[in-house]
């Protein structure tokens, strides 16, 4: 680990149709939890195990599993990240007929949030939710003089980012590090 970064939520977004409106309902549905690997999928296990809930895995990209989701070809997808997301935030509120945010209830080693009914023009109502944060990692053999000249380019440009980036860098607190 190379630096704690921001609060990211996790998302469940269900197709209208399915029904869906707890956790549970996730029982014998298809559900996408990323690709193999990812933080989704990881998550994703981690509730599925949890709670006991059998779902039918579906390993798909966020994009893909957007465009099932509002087409009924899947159920339900799981995503974390740091909301507004904005593949989600470019849903028209037109769809909301077709798709809707689930509440997540509390789950050990994660923390609780909501995400706000302001969030998405297709969502109406603010959601009870869990949350991880996201970090910055570096393998093992990157030396730590490249990591710390990252960390100082990106503490250097804090100001930028906070104001032209995603609105999650307001979260972030990037301390002076000296190398070793």
């Amino acid at each position: 680990t190379v630096l704690p970064l921001f609060i990211e939520e996790v998302n469940i977004i269900a197709n209208k149709q399915s029904q869906i409106s707890t956790l549970h309902d996730l029982q014998n549905k298809k559900v996408s939890i990323g690709l193999q690997g990812s933080g989704n999928w990881i998550t994703a296990n981690i509730i599925k195990n949890s709670l006991g809930i059998r779902w039918i895995n579906i390993e798909r990209s966020t994009p893909e599993s957007i465009l099932e989701v509002l087409s009924g070809e899947i159920d339900a997808m799981i995503l974390v990240s740091g909301t507004p997301n904005k593949m989600l935030a470019d849903i028209s509120e037109s769809m909301s007929k077709y798709i809707k945010l689930i509440p997540v209830e509390a789950i050990p080693a994660y923390s609780t949030s909501i995400i706000n009914n302001n969030t998405y023009q297709w969502s109406d109502v603010s959601i009870k939710t869990i949350a991880t944060r996201a970090i910055l990692i570096s393998a093992s053999d990157v030396p730590v003089k490249i990591q710390s000249r990252l960390i100082e380019c990106m503490r250097a440009n804090l100001p930028a980012l906070r104001k032209f980036g995603h609105p999650k860098w307001q979260e972030v607190t990037i301390h002076k590090r000296t190398m070793k």
